[in-house]
């Protein structure tokens, strides 16, 4: 039988290959470092630094992103704390370069929170350098929300550089009660943003927008999201999309709004926008008429919603 340094090497490696094993069967197919998040004050802390090495565990997000190396596609798995305890942030959680991932451990009411209660949001390639681009960028499986003084959006992708590409933010809650006009969930202004299967905004009141495009924006892609708004004036939409962004696609998308003022129209645009198998709520018209195509539809009608072809009736 095998013994002294032989056996021990062979351990590690058969320890290797099943957390390789593991990570392929979470869907992290990467060669990169994979970097863990874990509250020192969760009851089974000590268990946790037993099991995961110490260059791959660090006790707070930014720790966490500062760890990354662009280019290489490392994750960040964030753990949710004991009892759904927020990860409370007093600044910024800046992500900048190329195909890092930060990801949410967890199901449903499980996944991470991450709460942000000032002037602070998660700034996806803000504050770049002309000609420096961050591209690639995920966001998944977690709960992000602003409350109280936040002035700024949970989620802001890019700045007026324009050299923010290819986000991609998925199965994620992302939702903000505060108060201050031209506030959104999502600001963004980046090219090619992609939203899959998240639920963006709350039955709380805001002003203006669930999703908010700055100048320069390029093409988004929202698929099988749920944007909830509780307007209070006609003048509050679910998303306003700018000239350059054509195409915004919005794909078996629901828009909810249950406030007290009904939407002169959900979406806003100056650009060319396309919904697909799309539901509003208490929207006059589901988009600005001259620039919104309904599918399925019919030539020459509106994207007013009493006008929207229904093929199963």
């Amino acid at each position: 039988m095998p013994t002294g340094h032989g056996n021990y090497q062979r351990g590690l490696d058969v320890q290797r290959a099943l957390t390789i094993g593991k990570l392929a069967g979470a869907g992290l197919l990467s060669t990169g470092h994979v970097i863990l998040v874990k509250d020192p004050s969760d009851t089974d802390y000590n268990e946790f630094l037993r099991d995961i090495p110490e260059q791959l565990r660090k006790t707070t997000i930014p720790l966490g992103i500062a760890s990354c190396r662009s280019g290489v596609n490392d994750y960040v798995l964030l753990c949710p704390k004991d009892d759904q305890t927020a990860w409370a942030q007093t600044a910024d959680i800046d992500i900048l370069g190329r195909d890092i991932h930060l990801v949410g451990l967890g199901r449903g009411p499980s996944r991470p929170l991450i709460t942000f209660a000032g002037a602070f949001a998660i700034d996806i390639g803000n504050g770049a350098l002309t000609g420096s681009r961050t591209r690639g960028i995920e966001l998944a499986n977690l709960r992000v929300t602003a409350s109280g003084t936040s002035n700024l959006h949970c989620v802001q992708v890019g700045d007026s550089s324009n050299f923010t590409f290819e986000t991609w933010i998925h199965d994620c809650l992302i939702s903000t009660t505060a108060t201050t006009a031209a506030i959104a969930e999502i600001k963004d202004f980046g090219t090619d943003l992609l939203v899959e299967r998240c639920t963006i905004g709350q039955y709380g009141t805001h002003p203006d927008d669930n999703y908010l495009q700055g100048t320069g924006a390029g093409a988004c892609r929202f698929d099988d999201c749920l944007f909830l708004h509780d307007a209070a004036g006609a003048g509050d939409q679910f998303a306003t999309i700018v000239a350059t962004a054509i195409p915004a696609l919005f794909r078996r998308c629901a828009f909810i709004n249950k406030g007290t003022a009904t939407m002169t129209q959900g979406i806003t645009s100056a650009g060319f926008v396309v919904m697909e198998h799309c539901a509003f709520t208490k929207a006059g018209t589901a988009c600005t008429t001259a620039q919104g195509f309904a599918v399925p539809g019919e030539m020459g009608l509106t994207v007013a919603d009493a006008d929207i072809y229904n093929p199963m009736v």
